[in-house]
């Protein structure tokens, strides 16, 4: 399983949104649930293709190696957790990614799918 939390510690007013999580099955499924300030809640169910599943692991398996802090004040921040053979094979705790090349890779694969989520409910 991996999972990938968006942070939005840019300016936040009502309706906006304060954290995504996308979380990734080996089975290909996806769980895309969206935080918005005062509790609301949405989740979508979404099917990564096999194409992606696969470059997110190598991706992943390339991240390993990256041990970059990067300093910022604002925007966008991330956490990655990913799990294999039920142990933590990969984590990098909540922080920016920009200019790191294979972080913004693996985010720019997960959310192109919150865009194409096929239920919605909440």
């Amino acid at each position: 399983m991996i999972e990938i939390n968006h942070y939005n510690f840019g300016e936040i007013t009502h309706g906006d949104w304060q954290k995504v999580t996308y979380k990734i099955y080996s089975n290909q499924t996806m769980d895309i649930i969206t935080e918005y300030m005062k509790d609301k809640i949405i989740k979508k169910e979404s099917k990564i293709s096999f194409e992606d599943y696969d470059k997110l692991n190598r991706l992943i398996d390339k991240a390993i190696l990256i041990n970059v802090e990067v300093e910022a004040y604002g925007g966008d921040a991330w956490s990655f957790i990913c799990y294999r053979n039920n142990e933590i094979y990969f984590q990098r705790g909540i922080g920016y990614i920009y200019g790191i090349k294979v972080l913004e890779d693996i985010t720019r694969i997960v959310e192109k799918y919150n865009r194409k989520g096929i239920k919605y409910y909440e």
